[in-house]
């Protein structure tokens, strides 16, 4: 009986060990499967936002190119106005200063040259166009913003020294005396003349033009001295640039690159100036955000999928190996012939139940046996005994309910173990032997042929437990010492064991 059970614990060790396996396996298919599916999303998508961000810096890129072209054509467009004025050598070598100049002839020449300079001033934009000598005369248009910067004079001077003194020369001031609203083109015409050309900081908004899809990109015009000309951003007017957009400024260069979470790009005009445009990453990669977004939730889906199916191939794998578990398991624990279990496991659901009743029921041994049933084998073939073990058992279950337990034990020798709730032991005896009398007329009338044939009875022995803590093993034994009685007594009968029939085997 030992052997039999330790079998029996070994069986449920090698099943859960496969049960381990096969949950390991299907758990690594499954990673597997996941695992390589992100790894291809993650591919997939890290390839499209370079990609992405690729194409769009070349888009980018291009589009600053096309604004330091404009920048470039308008600077040109502005010097080229102010170059028409040279055209007439009188205009160049008037000179305001000098005393010796008819007043008439003073009047004539500067109403000329101020005529001059009303038609190129119509040619741009200008805030202000005009010439302007040493001694702080003016002639053409001179805004009042302007002649406000030297209350008490020196306008020439502090133009003429943005230039230096060498004849011809010309420079473009931005933030002329800390006004960050225009532009300044000074050019000068001879030693004590410099003609001006002031535009506002605002017209290079039609020059900057970007599509719509870049709206939130920032452009800045810088000067050679990194102060900020322009900005989309008009509170950065008149302030220096980001350090870390300098260090791109100084390369001299076109140049492109990411920082600060942005993609920037820079082209360098024909004067120095630089055209800097810095669009945030998120914007850029919005679209392949969204992208992203529908990829994974398709991830998700074929993950779910393939969870699926991992499930349902696993079933497929696995259920034949759950019937084969499941059959070897109940060929384990039950008798293939009656249905019940058997010895080993009839034992150990009684020992289960014992452990977990001790203290509030009363426990029952009973153990049937057939009288007689070797003349059945003999007489009528061990086929039909083989039969007559089956009838016996599916007897005893239509009987006995599932509170009962219930198993064949020997080759015609059947065991009941029950439990009640109630301690009354004449209450219990009552019961068993009511249970037991209607078993020995069912048995009469089912097997009448072979009880004419073959003599066939029933007999059986009964044990109630008298001690809350006996083991299977003595009321076993208290239940078969019961049955020997019966069997002696002239058989077809049950006994109810007392102590007069303990035996050298049962202290």
């Amino acid at each position: 009986m030992a052997v039999e059970h330790n079998n029996r614990k070994k069986g449920k060790k090698e099943e859960f060990q496969l049960r381990k396996l096969q949950l390991k396996l299907f758990l690594a298919f499954i990673g597997i499967i996941i695992g390589t599916n992100l790894l291809l999303t993650l591919v997939v998508l890290q390839r499209s936002s370079n990609v992405v961000q690729d194409k769009i810096s070349t888009w980018i890129g291009v589009n600053n190119r096309q604004q330091m072209l404009n920048i470039n054509s308008y600077i040109d467009e502005v010097e080229e106005t102010t170059a028409l004025f040279f055209s007439e050598d009188s205009y160049c070598e008037y000179d305001a200063t000098d005393e010796g100049i008819e007043e008439f002839d003073k009047i004539q020449q500067e109403a000329a040259i101020a005529n001059r300079i009303q038609d190129l001033g119509v040619m741009n934009n200008f805030c202000d166009f005009g010439i302007v000598y040493a001694n702080d005369h003016g002639i053409g248009w001179i805004s009042n913003t302007t002649y406000a910067m030297f209350p008490e004079g020196g306008m020439y001077a502090a133009f003429a020294a943005e230039i230096g003194q060498e004849q011809a020369s010309s420079a473009w001031v931005f933030g002329f005396q800390d006004n960050y609203d225009r532009m300044y083109y000074i050019k000068r015409l001879n030693d004590n003349a410099v003609l001006i050309a002031a535009i506002y900081n605002r017209e290079f908004a039609t020059v900057f033009e970007y599509p719509d899809e870049l709206k939130d990109m920032t452009i800045h015009l810088v000067d050679e001295k990194q102060k900020i000309i322009y900005s989309t951003n008009t509170d950065e007017i008149g302030k220096n640039l980001e350090a870390s957009l300098q260090k791109l400024t100084r390369k001299g260069s076109s140049f492109s690159a990411t920082m600060n979470g942005s993609l920037v790009t820079t082209n360098i005009c024909d004067n120095q100036w630089y055209v800097v445009a810095s669009v945030p990453l998120e914007v850029i990669l919005k679209e392949i955000q969204q992208q992203r977004l529908y990829i994974l939730l398709f991830t998700l889906g074929v993950i779910i999928l393939v969870l699926v199916i991992g499930v349902w191939l696993m079933r497929r794998i696995t259920n034949p190996v759950d019937t084969a578990f499941s059959d070897l398991k109940k060929r384990a624990e039950y008798d293939n012939l009656s249905g019940m279990l058997n010895k080993s496991s009839f034992q150990e659901m009684a020992d289960i139940a014992l452990s977990k009743g001790k203290q509030e029921r009363s426990s029952v041994m009973v153990i049937v046996d057939m009288d007689n049933f070797k003349q059945v084998n003999d007489r009528l073939g061990h086929a039909y005994g083989d039969k007559v073990i089956a009838r016996l058992g599916s007897m005893l279950k239509q009987m006995y309910g599932d509170e009962v337990i219930k198993g064949r034990i020997g080759g015609d020798e059947f065991a009941l173990f029950m439990q009640y709730t109630i301690h009354d032991r004449d209450i219990i005896k009552n019961r068993i032997g009511a249970d037991l009398k209607l078993l020995l007329e069912l048995f009469s009338k089912e097997f009448e042929e072979e009880r004419e044939i073959c003599r066939v009875s029933l007999s059986a022995g009964v044990y109630i437990a008298a001690k809350e803590q006996e083991s299977f093993e003595q009321m076993y034994k208290r239940a078969d010492s019961a049955l020997y009685v019966s069997k002696r007594s002239g058989k077809n009968q049950y006994t109810l064991y007392t102590e007069e029939m303990a035996g050298e085997d049962d202290e």
